[in-house]
């Protein structure tokens, strides 16, 4: 999916995502905890762009790959958020997909200053 970007690695116990990240410092989420951080994401019924586009001038930190996780699908949602999240020109496309003119207009005044 964003090969070029991230390395995918299975460890014994789920998938740890690390962009450029030692897998010594990942923290192992229990089952609990990992189907409670899926519930706070909308990723069976949004697309990781759409997200970013609604939801990337409220998001202060995002640092995923510091977790491992059972789920692939999940992971590469999360991971690909984290991507569109971080690089200015991926996330302004991502409202131009998804947002009016002055939706995109009053997001990018929110985060003025703040990536």
């Amino acid at each position: 999916m964003l090969a070029d970007e991230i390395a995918i690695q299975h460890k014994r116990v789920g998938v740890v995502i690390m962009p450029q990240q030692s897998t010594s410092d990942h923290y192992e989420l229990t089952p609990d905890a990992e189907l409670a951080t899926k519930e706070q994401y909308p990723f069976r019924t949004m697309s990781p762009e759409e997200y970013v586009a609604r939801h990337a001038h409220g998001i202060g930190a995002f640092s995923i790959w510091e977790w491992k996780f059972r789920d692939l699908a999940f992971a590469e949602w999360l991971l690909a958020v984290h991507v569109n999240l971080h690089d200015r020109a991926k996330r302004e496309a991502c409202r131009e997909q998804f947002l009016t003119a002055e939706e995109c207009k009053r997001f990018r005044e929110l985060e003025q200053g703040e990536f």
